[in-house]
């Protein structure tokens, strides 16, 4: 049970350092949006 909750938090923190780099990058997200949008 512990190690799943280790890994959980881990997964959190890759995640939310995910998001900090997008955040850095918002080109990406407009890339992704016009893809979608066609």
């Amino acid at each position: 049970m512990v190690v799943l909750i280790f890994e959980e938090s881990i997964c959190k923190v890759q995640i939310l350092t995910f998001f900090r780099k997008m955040n850095h990058g918002r080109t990406y997200i407009r890339v992704v949006e016009k893809f979608h949008s066609g």
